[in-house]
């Protein structure tokens, strides 16, 4: 068996950078997949061996080094060289990832935050155990920039470079002006900044500091004829709006329809109408024989009329190849 130095393999390791390194006893384990319960909403839960390896391995790490604390934004190298007991294959990258999930919460915040990765698999019958190394990379120092306007130090990252303002509200202060670009809100009168090509683009010079205020403007104030009630409405329905609510249409149909009918009543039994055009109510129309007489369903006939076609029945009215009579009777 080959004897490995973590800190010389592959490359010289200075001990500044190195965060932790531990020896852990116990024949080393492999990051199990999730399984799925046989419920009926199919459950994914981590199997109870790769918890308990993850909680080992952590109790571990702690209790060999004491003052370790959460660095969430530096990145992070691992070292590891796994000896096993049996001569069992094991896969290096799931055994890493256990010790890579032990680690996130108390080392890392997460373990996207591990660049690089160097491990080995030996076999070890008498001794099994897991040599830890896990260090700062050389890229891994904090990168931090001065606001140019309010002189506030700010924590960047390598995407960051050419940022010069800890905030939105200070690159419009320090980039432009306040003589040069700025205009009053529409609806609030607040004094906000607008880039100059939109000032000379626009046609109807009303500007606004927000939704809230656009929307603002677009409403208007209405009275409703009923309870003579104020309210808001958008201008697209102010023209064709005219009540508050449906109960106010209704209440407003209900009292004009009274109006029209005590001018208009119908001339035959002196009923009030719906409409002052009207001169006759919809039961004297129907008796006033407007309608076409149907010898079929005695519509428009009169009472002896239709009692005399029902005593001379069906003969009445049909021949006797079942085709229509048309009726002699007046």
């Amino acid at each position: 068996m080959a004897i490995f130095n973590l800190l010389r393999w592959p490359t010289i390791l200075s001990e500044s950078r190195i965060r932790v390194k531990c020896e852990i006893p116990g024949d080393p384990m492999s990051k199990a997949r999730p399984r799925f319960a046989k419920n009926k909403g199919g459950t994914v839960y981590t199997p109870i061996s790769t918890k308990e390896a993850e909680e080992y391995l952590a109790w571990s790490i702690r209790a060999s080094h004491s003052q370790l604390f959460l660095d969430e934004s530096s990145r992070f190298g691992i070292r590891a060289i796994f000896y096993s007991r049996t001569l069992h294959r094991r896969d290096l990258d799931n055994m890493t990832k256990l010790v890579a999930d032990a680690c996130t919460g108390f080392i890392w915040k997460d373990d996207s935050q591990v660049g690089e990765i160097c491990v080995r698999h030996e076999i070890d019958f008498q001794n099994p155990r897991t040599d830890l190394i896990l260090y700062l990379l050389p890229d891994s120092a904090k990168h931090e920039f001065t606001c140019l306007h309010c002189g506030k130090v700010s924590k960047s990252y390598p995407s960051w470079q050419k940022r010069k303002y800890c905030s939105w509200k200070c690159f419009q202060t320090h980039a432009y002006p306040k003589d040069t670009g700025w205009v009053n809100c529409a609806a609030c009168s607040k004094r906000f900044h607008v880039p100059s090509y939109r000032i000379k683009a626009s046609k109807t010079q009303l500007f606004f500091c927000s939704q809230a205020c656009l929307h603002a403007s677009e409403r208007t104030a209405l009275t409703c004829q009923n309870c003579s009630k104020t309210f808001i409405l958008a201008l697209s329905g102010a023209k064709r709006r005219k009540f508050c609510s449906m109960e106010c249409y209704a209440t407003y149909r209900s009292e004009t329809s009274l109006k029209y009918a005590s001018n208009a009543l119908c001339a035959d039994c002196g009923r009030a109408l719906s409409r002052p055009e009207y001169t006759r109510c919809a039961g004297c129309f129907a008796r006033s024989r407007r309608f076409r007489n149907n010898l079929n369903t005695g519509t428009g006939l009169t009472s002896e009329k239709r009692r005399e076609l029902g005593q001379k029945g069906s003969k009445a009215r049909w021949g006797k190849w079942g085709r229509h009579q048309p009726s002699s009777a007046p």
